[in-house]
């Protein structure tokens, strides 16, 4: 295969998730890339090696395929993004575009661009066949965390904005967060939030600082009545319906209505989101050539 007439590659990396209501939010941005890539052959990589193998061994499972008919064929043999970016190059070089699906440039994207970089060291004697020369990674929604791109991200929002204020309610974001690594880009998206909203904002964290109690000290300092929880993660997975929204006296709908808020929730990923799903493909134009 020439690589003048190769189809490039586009390789969509997600954490991933075992919930099949979730991945709704990953087919909504695949669907949409791949309609503002027509030329390119668009593939989704799971990075967790947990989740690949639920999938693989659900693939086994005709009870589990019977139950859930609409679930795409290639979720069952789904790869990691180094398998994936393989695959790609399986016969011969062409342009490959890796696409970060994460929320932020945490402890995800820097292993994803720890892979991808050392994919594109990779040299042959003859260079014009060394398989991933032209491999590029794009950033993720935050990208880098600098102003412009916050705003974009805060931009990508507007839906859940307004349904926050349509319900008189300040929004409350549930991200993942991280214990090994900073949490200020969060903070800053906060920020950033209630600058181009000018309303209540909040920013948890599943993971790390500002977490549920600092959440709760601020909401109780700051006095709204009612608030609007949504996770801010790609898919409504574990953390979202359990940790967020579960039934456990501990979940964060629960102990927020046990604070005396009203609350009401909103158990879906952003990737199900357009306007989000548009904000990777920016990240992807950014690198597409």
């Amino acid at each position: 295969m020439s690589e003048e007439k190769a189809r490039p590659a586009i390789i969509l990396a997600a954490f991933g998730s075992s919930e099949p209501e979730a991945l709704a939010a990953v087919f909504n941005v695949e669907k949409i890339v791949r309609e503002r890539f027509p030329a390119a052959e668009v593939a989704v990589a799971f990075t967790s090696a947990v989740i690949r193998k639920i999938w693989r061994k659900r693939g086994f499972d005709a009870n589990f395929r019977a139950a859930w008919p609409d679930l795409p064929a290639w979720l069952y043999d789904v790869v990691s993004p180094l398998t994936a970016a393989a695959l790609a190059a399986e016969d011969g070089p062409r342009p490959i575009y890796m696409q970060s699906l994460h929320i932020n440039n945490g402890e995800e994207f820097a292993d994803l661009a720890a892979a991808a970089a050392r994919l594109s060291e990779i040299d042959y004697v003859r260079p014009r066949k060394s398989p991933f020369k032209n491999l590029r990674l794009g950033l993720s929604a935050f990208g880098r965390g600098r102003p412009a791109e916050l705003a974009a991200a805060a931009a990508a929002l507007a839906p859940l904005a307004r349904e926050a204020e349509g319900r008189a309610a300040a929004l409350v974001l549930m991200g993942h967060g991280a214990i090994a690594v900073s949490n200020q880009v969060y903070v800053d998206f906060e920020a950033t939030l209630r600058a181009v909203y000018g309303r209540p904002v909040y920013i948890g964290l599943a993971e790390g600082e500002p977490g549920f109690e600092t959440l709760l000290a601020r909401l109780k300092s700051d006095g709204p009545a009612r608030v609007f929880l949504a996770p801010l993660m790609l898919v409504a997975g574990d953390h979202a319906r359990n940790d967020m929204a579960g039934p456990a006296a501990d979940s964060w709908v629960n102990r927020l209505k046990a604070a005396g808020l009203s609350v009401e929730t909103r158990l879906a990923g952003l990737g199900s989101l357009d306007s989000w799903a548009e904000l990777y493909v920016e990240r992807l134009r950014a690198i597409y050539a």
